[in-house]
């Protein structure tokens, strides 16, 4: 039941950054091919700083969505099997709907960059402290 509930959690954390949940992963050791490691901190370290663009895509669009949910049922697998990657995935959709609607709710009360550095805060803290 822990791990379904790390994979639930990580999936949310995909749903508001895709890479982050994988990251923490990389950076507890618990992604071993050291090429696959740095990959993904890597991706996850681009997505920090696009994600801030003007140009940035929405995260509920098909595209966006469905690289969500690959990347945590991904995660999720190497938490809790074959469970955990349906329910990671799932997360991570419930996860990109509500974090959307909060981040538009933050950016009423702050400037657009600082209401995403609050939601990479809540994304990196949730991943690292689930990991």
């Amino acid at each position: 039941m822990i791990a379904l509930g790390e994979a639930a959690v990580l999936g949310g954390v995909c749903g508001m950054r895709t890479f982050t949940g994988p990251a923490a992963l990389a950076v507890r050791g618990r992604i071993g091919w050291r090429p696959l490691r740095l990959a993904v901190l890597a991706a996850a370290a681009a997505e920090l700083a696009g994600d801030k663009h003007p140009a940035a895509g929405n995260r509920t669009d098909p595209p966006a969505l469905a690289g969500r949910a690959a990347t945590a049922a991904l995660t999720g697998r190497s938490v809790a099997g074959a469970p955990g990657a349906a329910v990671a995935a799932a997360a991570a959709v419930a996860s990109a709907y509500a974090t959307f609607h909060l981040r538009a709710r933050l950016a009423e009360h702050l400037p657009p960059l600082a209401a995403g550095a609050v939601e990479d805060a809540l994304a990196i803290t949730l991943a690292l402290a689930t990991t």
